[in-house]
């Protein structure tokens, strides 16, 4: 075997050991990330049971909650649900199921908080909520502390 074939063989198997280590470090490429910026400017977290709407998006009115500050709880209304005027329009929801929302109060109402604005950075970003799983509560417990 000549020079150039056994160079060309080593380049082929570099080349097919790179490509499966890129595919390697996609595996965690949909892991739920929360926001640090949008969670310092929300004034009540709470753990909701979202519903879907016949349209597939998330049904504004949540029926069960849960504060996840004690001084949050003064804050919701006492009769059991919750209307987030915003929730349709957020960014996050995949499925109906428990989700973190980052809520700031607006008159009897209450809407998810947009990431603020960085600088240099403007852009029209969509509220987002976070379907609760334990990266999320670790992410979430990491911060509150």
């Amino acid at each position: 075997m000549n020079r150039r074939k056994l160079l060309l063989y080593m380049l082929l198997v570099t080349f097919v050991a790179w490509i499966g280590f890129l595919i390697w470090q996609t595996r965690d490429a949909h892991a739920i990330i929360v926001s640090r910026s949008q969670m310092s400017v929300a004034s009540i977290a709470i753990l909701a049971d979202v519903t879907e709407t016949e349209e597939g998006l998330p049904s504004k009115v949540v029926a069960r909650f849960e504060a996840l500050d004690a001084t949050d709880d003064a804050k919701l209304p006492k009769d059991g649900k919750l209307e987030v005027l915003n929730l349709a329009d957020c960014r996050g929801f995949r499925k109906p199921g428990t989700y973190l929302l980052l809520l700031n109060k607006l008159g009897e109402s209450f809407m998810v908080v947009t990431p603020p604005k960085s600088p240099g950075y403007e852009s029209l970003q969509r509220p987002i909520i976070y379907l609760w799983t334990p990266e999320v509560r670790q992410q979430f417990e990491q911060f509150r502390r």
